[in-house]
């Protein structure tokens, strides 16, 4: 009985230490928005303050319509605890999730150029990589791409014969995949064959 009692009596301690938070950090996200606006700072704080005690708890909604807080600022200002007038929460959240998606493909992307080796790929490998986009190529056509490029020729600068050319471009291509810089992938020809394509990881 008395864990029971002392279990309630913690209950509104919290609620009322995690309001406490709360206030605190939109006292600081009013501050930025009010700065923002070209509030003198003499008047910031007692604006501030103001608004916090009109009502007891504000909604994320309420208080971004009383401040009538737009997307851009919200942005500008790194404002997270009040809600923007012109953009639905799930808009907002759409919009960071999206952010958050482009931010981790960058970093794969620079965590991929890190661990590309320093003298490990062959020039050809390394010229092939500098063809080649985020968009799907039938290797026949990446071969026909690559035909007049140096790296492609023989020793005495003549191009290679069809065969040698299709074989140095597979091998090329199978040195990208193998350390993830590039990805390859098949598909059906008009014929019912098999076609190999290829592109840069994104």
């Amino acid at each position: 009985m008395a864990t029971k009692l002392h279990e309630a009596s913690t209950v509104p301690s919290n609620a009322s230490s995690e309001h406490d938070t709360l206030i605190n950090i939109r006292r600081g996200e009013l501050k930025r928005i009010f700065r923002h606006c070209g509030v003198p700072e003499i008047d910031i704080l007692n604006r501030v303050e103001d608004i916090l005690a009109e009502r007891r708890r504000w909604s994320a909604d309420a208080l971004g319509r009383r401040i009538n807080l737009t997307f851009q600022d919200k942005l500008l200002l790194g404002i997270r605890t009040i809600q923007c007038v012109d953009r639905t929460p799930a808009e907002v959240k759409a919009h960071f999730r999206e952010r958050k998606r482009t931010r981790d493909r960058l970093r794969k992307k620079r965590l991929r150029q890190m661990a590309m080796p320093a003298d490990g790929l062959s020039v050809r490998a390394r010229d092939l990589l500098a063809v080649l986009d985020g968009d799907w190529i039938r290797s026949t056509d990446l071969a026909q791409k690559v035909e007049k490029r140096k790296p492609f020729r023989r020793a005495n600068g003549r191009r290679l014969n069809k065969i040698a050319l299709r074989q140095a471009v597979h091998r090329a291509c199978r040195e990208l995949c193998g350390v993830e810089l590039a990805e390859e992938s098949t598909e059906m020809g008009a014929h019912h064959e098999r076609v190999r394509l290829i592109r840069k990881r994104r």
